[in-house]
Protein backbone atom coordinates (compact mmCIF):
# COMPACT_ATOMS: atom_id res chain seq x y z
CA UNK A 1 0.00 0.00 0.00
CA UNK A 2 1.32 3.19 -0.65
CA UNK A 3 3.31 5.40 1.87
CA UNK A 4 5.56 8.71 2.81
CA UNK A 5 8.19 8.78 3.68
CA UNK A 6 9.90 11.44 6.30
CA UNK A 7 13.18 13.51 4.71
CA UNK A 8 12.85 16.57 6.76
CA UNK A 9 10.66 18.78 8.39
CA UNK A 10 9.50 21.30 6.31
CA UNK A 11 10.16 25.22 7.39
CA UNK A 12 6.75 25.60 7.80
CA UNK A 13 4.58 27.34 10.49
CA UNK A 14 0.91 26.24 9.58
CA UNK A 15 -2.18 27.07 11.71
CA UNK A 16 -4.10 23.30 11.75
CA UNK A 17 -6.51 23.35 8.65
CA UNK A 18 -10.05 24.25 9.17
CA UNK A 19 -11.76 21.33 7.75
CA UNK A 20 -10.28 17.80 6.99
CA UNK A 21 -11.00 14.56 5.10
CA UNK A 22 -13.09 12.19 6.17
CA UNK A 23 -13.01 8.24 5.23
CA UNK A 24 -10.27 6.56 3.68
CA UNK A 25 -9.22 7.30 -0.23
CA UNK A 26 -8.19 3.48 -0.96
CA UNK A 27 -11.50 2.28 0.29
CA UNK A 28 -14.54 2.46 -2.06
CA UNK A 29 -17.05 0.41 0.34
CA UNK A 30 -17.14 4.47 2.39
CA UNK A 31 -17.39 7.68 0.43
CA UNK A 32 -14.01 10.10 1.12
CA UNK A 33 -14.20 14.19 1.58
CA UNK A 34 -11.44 15.87 0.73
CA UNK A 35 -11.34 19.10 1.92
CA UNK A 36 -10.03 21.61 -0.64
CA UNK A 37 -9.12 24.87 -0.84
CA UNK A 38 -11.71 26.66 -3.34
CA UNK A 39 -9.17 29.12 -4.88
CA UNK A 40 -6.95 26.02 -5.30
CA UNK A 41 -10.34 24.32 -6.93
CA UNK A 42 -11.13 26.63 -9.05
CA UNK A 43 -7.82 28.32 -10.01
CA UNK A 44 -6.23 28.51 -13.88
CA UNK A 45 -4.41 26.22 -14.59
CA UNK A 46 -1.94 25.98 -17.67
CA UNK A 47 -0.03 23.43 -19.24
CA UNK A 48 -0.48 19.58 -20.51
CA UNK A 49 -3.57 18.97 -17.92
CA UNK A 50 -6.61 16.71 -18.28
CA UNK A 51 -9.50 15.33 -16.97
CA UNK A 52 -7.66 12.42 -15.79
CA UNK A 53 -4.55 14.50 -14.51
CA UNK A 54 -7.42 16.13 -12.40
CA UNK A 55 -8.27 13.14 -10.59
CA UNK A 56 -5.13 12.15 -9.96
CA UNK A 57 -3.58 15.32 -8.51
CA UNK A 58 -6.45 14.61 -6.26
CA UNK A 59 -5.75 11.29 -5.25
CA UNK A 60 -1.97 12.51 -4.92
CA UNK A 61 -2.99 15.14 -2.20
CA UNK A 62 -5.45 13.02 -0.32
CA UNK A 63 -2.97 10.45 0.00
CA UNK A 64 -0.53 12.83 1.54
CA UNK A 65 -2.81 15.17 3.08
CA UNK A 66 -1.68 14.19 6.50
CA UNK A 67 1.70 15.00 6.59
CA UNK A 68 1.54 17.94 4.48
CA UNK A 69 2.91 20.27 7.00
CA UNK A 70 5.80 17.84 7.99
CA UNK A 71 6.46 15.65 5.27
CA UNK A 72 8.60 17.06 2.36
CA UNK A 73 8.73 13.70 0.33
CA UNK A 74 5.30 11.44 -0.69
CA UNK A 75 5.80 7.96 -1.69
CA UNK A 76 2.65 6.19 -3.60
CA UNK A 77 2.31 3.07 -5.56
CA UNK A 78 1.01 3.39 -9.43
CA UNK A 79 -0.33 -0.12 -8.79
CA UNK A 80 -2.51 0.73 -6.05
CA UNK A 81 -3.28 4.03 -7.82
CA UNK A 82 -4.58 2.24 -11.01
CA UNK A 83 -6.38 -0.53 -9.29
CA UNK A 84 -8.05 2.23 -7.30
CA UNK A 85 -9.11 3.91 -10.83
CA UNK A 86 -10.19 0.26 -12.42
CA UNK A 87 -12.72 -0.37 -9.27
CA UNK A 88 -14.51 3.04 -9.46
CA UNK A 89 -14.85 3.50 -13.37
CA UNK A 90 -13.05 0.60 -14.56
CA UNK A 91 -11.43 1.42 -18.13
CA UNK A 92 -7.94 0.66 -19.06
CA UNK A 93 -5.42 -1.91 -17.34
CA UNK A 94 -1.68 -1.39 -16.09
CA UNK A 95 -0.48 1.76 -14.46
CA UNK A 96 1.78 3.10 -17.54
CA UNK A 97 -0.81 5.71 -17.50
CA UNK A 98 -0.42 6.56 -13.74
CA UNK A 99 3.19 7.39 -14.73
CA UNK A 100 2.48 9.73 -17.72
CA UNK A 101 -0.36 11.50 -15.99
CA UNK A 102 1.94 11.90 -12.84
CA UNK A 103 4.79 13.71 -15.36
CA UNK A 104 2.40 15.90 -16.83
CA UNK A 105 1.19 17.18 -13.69
CA UNK A 106 5.04 17.95 -12.81
CA UNK A 107 4.50 20.33 -16.31
CA UNK A 108 1.20 21.74 -15.22
CA UNK A 109 1.07 25.53 -13.14
CA UNK A 110 -1.14 26.79 -11.23
CA UNK A 111 -1.93 30.23 -11.14
CA UNK A 112 -3.81 32.69 -8.91
CA UNK A 113 -4.71 36.25 -8.26
CA UNK A 114 -6.60 37.85 -6.02
CA UNK A 115 -6.10 41.49 -4.02
CA UNK A 116 -3.16 40.82 -2.07
CA UNK A 117 -1.12 38.60 -4.23
CA UNK A 118 -0.58 37.17 -7.46
CA UNK A 119 1.45 33.56 -7.56
CA UNK A 120 2.06 30.29 -9.59
CA UNK A 121 3.21 26.63 -8.83
CA UNK A 122 3.64 23.80 -9.97
CA UNK A 123 0.92 20.97 -9.40
CA UNK A 124 4.07 18.86 -8.69
CA UNK A 125 7.15 20.01 -7.78
CA UNK A 126 9.41 17.16 -7.81
CA UNK A 127 8.96 13.83 -8.86
CA UNK A 128 10.40 9.88 -9.12
CA UNK A 129 9.04 7.30 -10.68
CA UNK A 130 10.64 3.63 -10.27
CA UNK A 131 9.73 1.61 -13.57
CA UNK A 132 10.02 -1.71 -11.94
CA UNK A 133 8.05 -1.42 -9.08
CA UNK A 134 5.58 1.52 -9.51
CA UNK A 135 6.78 3.66 -6.84
CA UNK A 136 5.61 7.31 -7.51
CA UNK A 137 8.09 9.68 -5.32
CA UNK A 138 6.46 13.31 -5.27
CA UNK A 139 6.75 16.49 -3.67
CA UNK A 140 4.44 19.54 -3.12
CA UNK A 141 6.07 23.05 -3.03
CA UNK A 142 5.85 25.16 0.29
CA UNK A 143 3.68 27.84 -1.73
CA UNK A 144 1.43 25.27 -2.65
CA UNK A 145 1.14 23.63 0.83
CA UNK A 146 0.20 26.82 2.23
CA UNK A 147 -2.60 27.38 -0.24
CA UNK A 148 -3.88 23.37 0.92
CA UNK A 149 -4.33 24.01 4.47
CA UNK A 150 -5.54 27.17 4.82
CA UNK A 151 -8.86 25.92 3.58
CA UNK A 152 -11.46 27.93 5.72
CA UNK A 153 -13.20 28.07 2.65
CA UNK A 154 -13.16 24.93 0.55
CA UNK A 155 -14.63 22.78 -1.71
CA UNK A 156 -15.52 19.16 -0.08
CA UNK A 157 -14.69 17.10 -3.15
CA UNK A 158 -16.24 13.35 -3.02
CA UNK A 159 -12.80 11.56 -4.36
CA UNK A 160 -14.38 8.46 -5.45
CA UNK A 161 -17.46 10.09 -7.16
CA UNK A 162 -15.12 12.30 -8.88
CA UNK A 163 -12.77 9.20 -10.25
CA UNK A 164 -16.43 7.48 -11.79
CA UNK A 165 -16.92 10.71 -14.07
CA UNK A 166 -16.55 10.50 -17.41
CA UNK A 167 -16.40 13.30 -20.40
CA UNK A 168 -13.77 15.75 -21.14
CA UNK A 169 -15.76 18.64 -18.91
CA UNK A 170 -17.25 16.73 -15.98
CA UNK A 171 -14.52 16.70 -13.06
CA UNK A 172 -14.33 20.45 -13.73
CA UNK A 173 -17.65 21.44 -13.48
CA UNK A 174 -18.47 19.06 -10.83
CA UNK A 175 -15.87 21.16 -9.04
CA UNK A 176 -17.29 24.21 -9.77
CA UNK A 177 -20.60 23.39 -8.54
CA UNK A 178 -19.33 21.79 -5.21
CA UNK A 179 -17.75 24.92 -4.60
CA UNK A 180 -21.57 26.46 -4.36
CA UNK A 181 -23.07 23.59 -2.37
CA UNK A 182 -22.02 25.02 1.08
CA UNK A 183 -23.15 28.62 0.16
CA UNK A 184 -26.29 30.06 1.72
CA UNK A 185 -26.86 30.72 -1.26
CA UNK A 186 -25.97 27.63 -3.32
CA UNK A 187 -26.30 29.32 -6.64
CA UNK A 188 -23.51 29.92 -9.21
CA UNK A 189 -24.31 32.44 -12.26
CA UNK A 190 -22.02 32.90 -15.19
CA UNK A 191 -21.66 33.87 -18.51
CA UNK A 192 -21.11 31.80 -21.65
CA UNK A 193 -17.76 33.12 -22.16
CA UNK A 194 -17.24 32.68 -18.53
CA UNK A 195 -17.87 29.48 -18.08
CA UNK A 196 -16.16 28.21 -21.14
CA UNK A 197 -13.01 29.75 -19.67
CA UNK A 198 -13.64 28.15 -15.94
CA UNK A 199 -14.33 24.40 -18.14
CA UNK A 200 -10.83 25.59 -20.08
CA UNK A 201 -12.46 25.19 -23.62
CA UNK A 202 -9.94 25.54 -26.53
CA UNK A 203 -10.18 28.67 -28.35
CA UNK A 204 -12.75 28.20 -31.55
CA UNK A 205 -14.79 24.80 -29.64
CA UNK A 206 -18.00 25.01 -28.50
CA UNK A 207 -18.68 28.86 -29.14
CA UNK A 208 -22.44 28.31 -29.59
CA UNK A 209 -24.57 27.43 -26.28
CA UNK A 210 -26.71 24.69 -28.02
CA UNK A 211 -23.17 22.56 -28.72
CA UNK A 212 -21.59 23.96 -25.17
CA UNK A 213 -24.74 22.25 -23.80
CA UNK A 214 -24.55 19.35 -25.45
CA UNK A 215 -21.01 18.32 -25.30
CA UNK A 216 -20.09 19.44 -21.77
CA UNK A 217 -23.12 20.60 -19.14
CA UNK A 218 -25.84 17.67 -20.06
CA UNK A 219 -23.11 14.69 -19.76
CA UNK A 220 -21.80 16.11 -16.21
CA UNK A 221 -24.93 17.31 -15.09
CA UNK A 222 -26.53 14.09 -15.85
CA UNK A 223 -24.14 11.80 -13.81
CA UNK A 224 -24.26 14.22 -10.67
CA UNK A 225 -28.29 13.84 -11.20
CA UNK A 226 -28.07 10.39 -11.85
CA UNK A 227 -26.86 9.52 -8.38
CA UNK A 228 -26.64 12.63 -6.03
CA UNK A 229 -25.96 10.61 -2.59
CA UNK A 230 -22.75 9.62 -4.59
CA UNK A 231 -21.96 13.28 -5.77
CA UNK A 232 -23.64 15.06 -2.50
CA UNK A 233 -25.78 17.10 -4.38
CA UNK A 234 -28.59 18.02 -7.44
CA UNK A 235 -28.31 20.34 -9.99
CA UNK A 236 -30.78 22.51 -11.92
CA UNK A 237 -30.27 24.38 -14.95
CA UNK A 238 -31.60 27.59 -16.10
CA UNK A 239 -30.81 30.27 -18.87
CA UNK A 240 -31.08 33.79 -18.64
CA UNK A 241 -31.75 35.22 -22.12
CA UNK A 242 -30.92 38.14 -24.01
CA UNK A 243 -33.66 38.88 -26.56
CA UNK A 244 -32.86 35.68 -28.19
CA UNK A 245 -29.77 34.88 -27.25
CA UNK A 246 -28.72 32.96 -24.66
CA UNK A 247 -26.61 35.40 -22.29
CA UNK A 248 -25.58 33.50 -19.16
CA UNK A 249 -26.39 30.19 -17.10
CA UNK A 250 -27.64 29.64 -13.34
CA UNK A 251 -26.75 26.78 -11.52
CA UNK A 252 -28.75 25.88 -8.37
CA UNK A 253 -27.42 23.21 -6.05
CA UNK A 254 -28.82 21.61 -3.66
CA UNK A 255 -27.79 19.32 -1.33
CA UNK A 256 -28.98 15.29 -1.29
CA UNK A 257 -30.37 14.35 2.08
CA UNK A 258 -28.09 12.37 3.40
CA UNK A 259 -25.23 14.75 3.33
CA UNK A 260 -27.18 17.56 4.93
CA UNK A 261 -27.32 14.97 8.22
CA UNK A 262 -23.94 13.84 7.55
CA UNK A 263 -22.81 17.79 7.43
CA UNK A 264 -24.67 18.56 10.74
CA UNK A 265 -23.10 15.91 12.20
CA UNK A 266 -19.32 16.61 10.78
CA UNK A 267 -20.03 20.45 12.15
CA UNK A 268 -20.61 18.63 15.78
CA UNK A 269 -17.54 16.93 15.20
CA UNK A 270 -15.81 20.19 14.57
CA UNK A 271 -16.85 22.14 16.87
CA UNK A 272 -16.42 19.29 19.71
CA UNK A 273 -12.64 18.86 18.41
CA UNK A 274 -12.46 23.16 18.57
CA UNK A 275 -13.56 23.04 22.06
CA UNK A 276 -10.90 20.58 22.91
CA UNK A 277 -8.48 22.09 21.56
CA UNK A 278 -9.12 25.13 23.01
CA UNK A 279 -9.40 23.44 26.59
CA UNK A 280 -5.41 22.34 25.60
CA UNK A 281 -4.13 25.83 25.68
CA UNK A 282 -2.56 26.99 28.03
CA UNK A 283 -4.29 30.13 29.95
CA UNK A 284 -2.52 33.46 29.96
CA UNK A 285 -3.17 35.07 33.38
CA UNK A 286 -4.94 38.18 33.60
CA UNK A 287 -2.37 39.76 34.82
CA UNK A 288 1.34 40.80 34.11
CA UNK A 289 3.52 38.37 35.99
CA UNK A 290 6.35 40.87 37.19
CA UNK A 291 3.00 43.36 39.01
CA UNK A 292 1.83 40.35 40.35
CA UNK A 293 4.59 39.05 42.07
CA UNK A 294 5.60 42.87 42.98
CA UNK A 295 2.38 43.08 44.93
CA UNK A 296 2.92 39.88 46.90
CA UNK A 297 6.54 40.56 47.82
CA UNK A 298 5.10 44.38 49.43
CA UNK A 299 2.06 42.50 51.02
CA UNK A 300 3.84 39.28 52.11
CA UNK A 301 7.35 40.09 52.73
CA UNK A 302 9.26 37.46 53.51
CA UNK A 303 6.99 34.85 52.27
CA UNK A 304 7.50 33.26 49.05
CA UNK A 305 5.69 34.95 46.41
CA UNK A 306 5.97 32.50 43.51
CA UNK A 307 3.69 30.09 45.96
CA UNK A 308 1.54 32.51 46.74
CA UNK A 309 0.89 33.58 42.88
CA UNK A 310 0.48 29.66 42.35
CA UNK A 311 -2.12 29.96 45.00
CA UNK A 312 -3.72 32.45 43.87
CA UNK A 313 -4.12 31.16 40.37
CA UNK A 314 -5.89 27.97 41.83
CA UNK A 315 -8.11 30.67 43.25
CA UNK A 316 -9.20 32.29 40.29
CA UNK A 317 -9.81 29.25 38.16
CA UNK A 318 -12.27 27.96 40.84
CA UNK A 319 -13.72 30.86 41.67
CA UNK A 320 -17.81 31.19 40.31
CA UNK A 321 -17.76 34.76 39.96
CA UNK A 322 -15.66 36.43 37.63
CA UNK A 323 -13.20 38.75 39.17
CA UNK A 324 -13.22 42.46 37.66
CA UNK A 325 -9.78 43.74 39.11
CA UNK A 326 -7.04 40.69 39.24
CA UNK A 327 -4.78 42.79 41.13
CA UNK A 328 -6.93 44.77 43.58
CA UNK A 329 -7.81 40.65 44.45
CA UNK A 330 -4.66 39.57 44.44
CA UNK A 331 -3.52 42.52 47.03
CA UNK A 332 -5.91 41.07 49.35
CA UNK A 333 -4.86 37.61 48.93
CA UNK A 334 -1.62 38.08 49.58
CA UNK A 335 -2.48 39.98 52.79
CA UNK A 336 -4.60 36.92 53.74
CA UNK A 337 -2.23 34.61 53.43
CA UNK A 338 0.09 36.55 55.63
CA UNK A 339 -1.63 36.10 58.19
CA UNK A 340 -2.85 32.19 57.36
CA UNK A 341 1.01 31.51 57.22
CA UNK A 342 2.06 33.63 60.04
CA UNK A 343 5.39 33.77 59.46
CA UNK A 344 8.01 33.37 56.77
CA UNK A 345 8.37 30.72 54.49
CA UNK A 346 11.17 31.90 52.15
CA UNK A 347 12.81 34.86 52.47
CA UNK A 348 13.64 36.09 48.74
CA UNK A 349 15.52 39.16 50.30
CA UNK A 350 18.58 36.49 51.11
Amino acid sequence: MARTTLVENLPLNLPEPYAKPTGDVYDTEQPYTLPLNQRVALARVIGPYTEIDRKLWAILVAHAWDELATVRVHEANARDIARLFRELKGGQSGSGWVMASAKRLMASQLQWEDDSEIGAVSLLSGLKIQKISGSISYQFSNFLIEKLLDNKQFSRLRLHFMIGLSGKYSVTLYMLLESAANRRVPVIELAIDELRTVLSVADGKLTRWVDLNRFAIEPALRQINDSPTAAGFSVDIETVMKGRKVERIRFKVAKAAERVVDDAALKVRISHREAEAKKAQPVTPPYQIDAALTIIRREATGLDAHAILAEFDKWLKSSKEPVKNSLGALTQFARTKRKEWGGPLFDERT
